[in-house]
């Protein structure tokens, strides 16, 4: 089993004037409740704002935490039943060159 996943992200060019805090997360959260006020999100900071925030880092988290767990279970003598590859790419936005030239 091969998980595998990015975590490159596109520029921050379409940000425009935000794009100094385009990959400051808590920046963004309190610059967006500044200009919406009252009409922001339910509760603001259960949110996570910014470029690249939800673009497949939690898939590289969870193959990472399940990496952990498998190693665990090895050591413990209680092998998975299959081999398990992780391989994170840092070029899905350059038409995946990475992750095309590790398939073979």
């Amino acid at each position: 089993m091969v998980l595998t996943g990015h975590f490159d992200t596109v520029g921050i060019a379409d940000y425009g004037s935000l794009a100094a805090i385009a990959t400051d997360p808590a920046a963004l959260r309190d610059h967006l409740s500044e200009i919406l006020g009252d009409t922001t999100l339910p509760d603001a900071s259960d949110w996570l704002f910014g470029r690249g925030v939800a673009d497949m880092k939690s898939g590289i988290a969870i193959g990472i935490a399940l990496m952990r767990q498998l190693a665990a279970r090895q050591l413990a003598g209680d092998p998975p039943p299959l081999t398990v590859v992780f391989m994170a790419c840092a070029d899905e936005e350059t038409q995946s060159a990475g992750m095309l030239a590790a398939m073979p």
